[in-house]
């Protein structure tokens, strides 16, 4: 019985010894968080004390005698709290503003390209229509020719089959133009050409004299 006192001993010391260490660990993490809090709130207000250690050793050195004599450091100056504060928030209204107007030139110079790409695309919208224009009337211009000259083959083959009589008789009606006429004929033998123009002055000797100067324009 009188052997297991000292282990109870024991085991209260080491107990008591844990204590104690969790103690000072507890007080020293408290220590340097607090430390840390007063940094990062220092830091916060523009104001470093880690930055400036050759003003921090210059305070303290210059309470020393003699040494003060070669300081050539001011200390550090800790101003006032708000007007750093205010300072802060000035600084960063002022980097908002200057973000603000980039992002009005920004949105100015947008609207400038836009209105840019909206007249290009109207001019181009213009040019379309006109270039659509052009093409119809081409297209018009290429069936009128077209039938033009299905006329003029259907006529000259047709001079070819009739006597110049029938052909003298049907050619003085007005419904036959005289630019047809003379594509026609430009397309039939000289010899032929001119017994169809005798039978037709015999008809009608004034559509047979425009007939002939324009046969002789287009010879020429």
């Amino acid at each position: 019985m009188a052997e297991k006192k000292p282990k109870k001993k024991r085991s209260f010391k080491t107990v008591l010894i844990f204590f104690f260490v969790g103690i000072i660990i507890a007080v020293f993490l408290l220590t340097f968080g607090y430390i840390g809090f007063e940094f990062n709130r220092l830091s916060y207000m523009n104001m470093s004390l880690a930055n400036d250690w050759r003003s921090y050793l210059s305070y303290i050195t210059g309470k020393i005698p003699f040494l003060n004599n070669f300081i050539k450091y001011k200390y550090l100056e800790i101003g006032d709290p708000l007007y750093v504060q205010n300072e802060i928030v000035s600084m960063r209204l002022q980097a908002i503003k200057e973000q603000s107007d980039e992002v009005t030139v920004k949105n100015s110079d947008l609207q400038k390209m836009m209105i840019d790409i909206s007249a290009q695309a109207s001019s181009l919208a213009v040019q379309k229509q006109e270039l659509e224009r052009k093409s119809t009337e081409l297209s018009q211009r290429e069936n009128i020719l077209a039938d033009y000259e299905t006329r003029v083959q259907k006529l000259a083959s047709w001079f070819g089959e009739a006597t110049p009589q029938q052909i003298a008789v049907a050619l003085s009606r007005d419904e036959v133009g005289i630019d047809l006429l003379v594509d026609a004929l430009y397309r039939l033998r000289s010899d032929s050409a001119s017994d169809i123009l005798t039978a037709l002055s015999n008809v009608n000797p004034q559509k047979a004299a425009q007939v002939i100067a324009k046969l002789g324009e287009k010879q020429r």
